[in-house]
């Protein structure tokens, strides 16, 4: 069985617990844009979930994150190219940390541990003949198993 979701906006990495004192006592908690992207991104996995899906198989997860172009990657020599790599950050095991997250928020698997293979993609949205954006920036996700 494959499971198909995608979480539309500009990909975010997971990113470090933050720490809070009050009243003498520490507290951790998550940032909470990470925390909604990763909530947003649970529903969308949830509401895909095809009937009979098993949580206790070997999973194989591929994650495509679709960035915006910078301007200096907009010039007229870079209309009508294909997508390019993206190289910077979020880096790439932060964005497959908010996706397996998510997953498991989910319900898809009992642990991320059931994982046995994982490819993360980073990539720039194409260009037109125009200089304009092909697609809008996002996340895909991609599960094989149950």
């Amino acid at each position: 069985m494959i499971l198909r979701a995608t979480h539309l906006g500009p990909p975010q990495g997971a990113r470090r617990h933050r720490m809070t004192v009050r009243g003498g006592h520490a507290r951790a908690y998550q940032d909470p844009r990470q925390a909604a992207e990763e909530m947003d991104l649970a529903a969308r996995l949830r509401a895909e979930l095809p009937e009979g899906w098993s949580t206790d198989g070997g999973y194989v997860v591929h994650v495509i994150a679709w960035f915006g172009r910078p301007a200096r990657l907009r010039r007229a020599k870079d209309r009508g190219t294909g997508e390019l790599r993206h190289l910077g950050k979020p880096d790439v095991d932060n964005v497959a940390k908010l996706v397996l997250d998510a997953a498991t928020r989910a319900g898809v698997w009992r642990d991320d541990a059931l994982v046995h293979t994982l490819l993360v993609q980073r990539m720039y949205l194409a260009l037109d003949e125009e200089g304009l954006e092909v697609g809008l920036p996002r996340i895909e996700v991609m599960i094989e198993g149950g």
